[in-house]
């Protein structure tokens, strides 16, 4: 008997492998397309997406890879909790970037 985690049953079915197929054909796409958004504009707004982006794409990747049996669901899993610590550290400073640019907007249409 093989043991796997709830979300992945030991045997990959079609249905499996057709939405992590979907979702990384999809965030690639999202994350072209940041990508030549962020050399179109040259921001750090830009930047920041492209990087969260990138990260979205690296996690179905690392999905695809697991059920491929590459990766090993105990790699998976590290892997995956990682990319989600990442996701939430760009967005925390997309935030504070997004604040900062905001109050320098407030203070010079004051001046």
């Amino acid at each position: 008997m093989v043991l796997a985690p709830a979300h992945i049953p030991a045997e990959p079915n079609t249905t499996l492998l057709l939405v992590v197929g979907v979702a990384g054909v999809l965030s690639a796409i999202v994350f072209l397309i940041s990508v030549a958004a962020f050399f179109r504009r040259q921001s750090v707004a830009y930047l920041l997406l492209a990087v969260a982006f990138g990260l979205l794409f690296g996690r179905a990747l690392v999905a695809f890879l697991a059920i491929g049996g590459i990766v090993s669901m105990a790699n998976h899993h590290l892997i995956e909790h990682a990319i989600d610590a990442l996701m939430a550290a760009v967005v925390i400073v997309a935030i504070y970037y997004a604040r900062r640019v905001e109050k320098q907007v407030s203070e010079a249409s004051y001046e």
